[in-house]
């Protein structure tokens, strides 16, 4: 972990912060960053942003589009184009059908859900122990650095 940097912007009284930015850099020196922001113009909805070395992950009006590597001749910008489009359209569709048949989860319950499916088939989990503990000590890691007058600020 590089750097964390937080803020208030937005209008409701019970979040400390409601933006985040975090710069993260890897033991072999990779960077990568992290963009939160409950301040869309549609207040149901977050926008994060996530960069690595080798993915860019967008998640706006409940799409999820992932963006790899690509060349710069023209036929990979339009192939680029069309993955994107078929990622929205596959969020769009996942979206109503969640929707309709109310089976909306939030993300803790997808992945303790995946879990109890791993081993009711007998698989491995699509996360591991370590992957998930990792993830938990970046969480942990980046909540610690937050500006702590902020969040002092808030408490008055």
């Amino acid at each position: 972990m590089t750097h964390v940097t937080v803020s208030k912007r937005g209008r409701y009284p019970w979040v400390t912060f409601d933006e985040l930015f975090a710069t993260l850099r890897s033991s072999d020196g990779k960077l990568g960053h992290i963009y939160i922001t409950f301040n869309s113009p549609r207040a149901d909805f977050p926008v994060i942003s996530i960069q690595g070395s080798k993915k860019h992950l967008i998640y706006h009006n409940s799409n999820l589009v992932a963006f790899g590597q690509m060349g710069y001749s023209d036929f990979q910008k339009g192939f680029n184009n069309i993955r994107q489009i078929s990622q929205i359209l596959k969020s769009l569709c996942r979206h109503v059908v969640r929707r309709v048949f109310r089976t909306r989860k939030l993300g803790h319950e997808v992945f303790i859900a995946d879990f109890i499916h791993s081993i009711i088939e007998e698989r491995e989990p699509c996360y591991s122990f370590e992957e998930a503990l990792q993830a938990t000590k970046i969480y942990l890691e980046i909540l610690k650095r937050a500006p702590l007058s902020l969040i002092l600020n808030e408490l008055h």
